[in-house]
């Protein structure tokens, strides 16, 4: 028998047991996901771009690195914070009272996600309860869409924010982390049985017995 023969007789006979591993160790990243993440995901996404004309395209391509940097940093203080409860949106008791805690929550609730080039900026936020979370959401999206001066400050006038998506509502983890967690986990158990059966082929290791060989 060919050596590509042999192989692929290798790896589709490893497919059941690996296939098998893979369904346990994705049930129990799932499980491990409900545990340690929040029931919700609210997202948005932003493009952050110069209302000044005339730049080139180095110029435009730093800008939008420059902005986009600079709205993930301050999306996460205290000052962008005490925007979204003035809109009114969100429910006072929503965050400790103390200050500390009250940042630290909000950290904790919020996911930031950018392409610098082009000015791209995805936003999350999360929580228990899904009419809270969307809430939550909005306001975030309100702050942005009319006081970017909360941001950027005297610099407001020649930036604009723009709503592209959202906020969309989910629960959390979302279907396509579900996905990427089953394929990968079933990827990864499909290839240590192929390794563990080729090693103990090609170097007669004895691994551990198996009544059916």
């Amino acid at each position: 028998m060919s050596m590509k023969k042999s192989l692929f007789k290798l790896f589709v006979s490893s497919l059941p047991k690996g296939i098998l591993i893979g369904l346990f160790v994705a049930l129990a990243g799932i499980g491990i996901l409900f545990l340690a993440q929040d029931r919700y995901r609210s997202s948005a996404d932003f493009l952050v771009t110069s209302t000044q004309g005339g730049q080139d395209y180095y110029t435009a391509t730093r800008s939008a690195e420059y902005m986009s940097r600079v709205l993930s940093e301050v999306l996460y203080s205290e000052r962008f914070m005490n925007a979204i409860i003035e809109t009114g949106k969100v429910n006072d008791a929503y965050f400790p009272r103390d200050k500390k805690e009250r940042l630290k929550a909000w950290a904790q609730s919020l996911s930031v996600k950018r392409n610098s080039e082009i000015g791209f900026v995805s936003v999350s936020v999360t929580g228990k309860n899904d009419r809270d979370v969307y809430r939550l959401s909005q306001a975030l999206v309100q702050v942005l869409d009319t006081n970017s001066a909360v941001v950027f400050g005297d610099d407001a006038s020649n930036i604009k924010i723009r709503l592209l998506s959202g906020p969309i509502l989910e629960r959390n983890p979302s279907t396509s982390q579900f996905l990427t967690l089953l394929i990968a986990s079933v990827a990864l158990g499909v290839f240590g049985i192929f390794s563990a059966r080729l090693i103990r082929q090609e170097f007669a290791l004895p691994l551990m017995h198996d009544p059916r060989q």
